[in-house]
């Protein structure tokens, strides 16, 4: 399924003042160096990082971001910090960038990915949201879902799909990690599109989350 509107997102909104921690977990695999249009898929993931920690900049400053990304394990590229103190974010893009090839371009571990962003958020106080980017099967690593639902006594889960074709992806996994919005559907979207990508990871910020 394609991103088309915001109004999609079935998400309960709090109140821009409440402090929110956000984890943003993408896919640093070898096979985030294909093509996404005009780009790579991993350059696709950190543009739409940015956008998502620009979007909290003008929202919700006070909020605290992490970034994990994952291949063969997880690499913590940005420690807890509050999103009103990064600046130039182009310049922090392209250091992220560097250090998610440095360590990753290997296979997908999804479970250690999120086992790292429940460890961040074990000392935390507040409502969270975590956000995982992939664009392949999970194929290292212990069974993700125990670990999901740890985390989701914690946080809220959005997955995100990306690439050519939705069979590049384990759909059905992505859906059981994600939380259910009000509605009762995953919090998962299928994107075959940089823009509506972007898009996706902007309307996931605006909207101040929990389950």
């Amino acid at each position: 399924m394609n991103y088309h509107a915001e109004s999609e997102l079935p998400l309960a909104v709090l109140p821009a003042s409440h402090v929110v921690s956000h984890v943003l977990l993408p896919d640093a695999s070898g096979t985030m160096q294909k093509r996404f249009h005009a780009t790579s898929r991993l350059d696709a993931a950190f543009q739409a990082c940015v956008e998502y920690v620009q979007r909290l900049q003008d929202d919700a400053p006070d909020s605290q971001v992490a970034i994990i990304s994952y291949s063969n394990d997880a690499c913590r590229l940005l420690e807890w910090t509050r999103v009103s103190s990064l600046s130039d974010l182009t310049t922090h893009q392209n250091e992220w960038l560097a250090q998610a090839c440095e360590h990753g371009l290997g296979r997908t571990n999804i479970a250690d990915a999120l086992l790292e962003a429940a460890e961040m958020l074990d000392a935390g106080k507040g409502a969270a949201q975590v956000v995982l980017l992939t664009d392949g099967h999970h194929n290292i690593g212990c069974d993700p879902r125990p670990v999901a639902k740890r985390l989701k006594a914690r946080a809220t889960i959005a997955t995100v799909g990306i690439g050519d074709d939705p069979q590049e992806v384990q759909e059905h996994l992505l859906k059981q990690l994600a939380s259910r919005g009000d509605d009762g559907a995953p919090l998962y979207r299928w994107i075959d599109d940089r823009g509506r990508l972007i898009a996706h990871f902007s309307s996931l910020a605006g909207r101040l989350t929990r389950s």
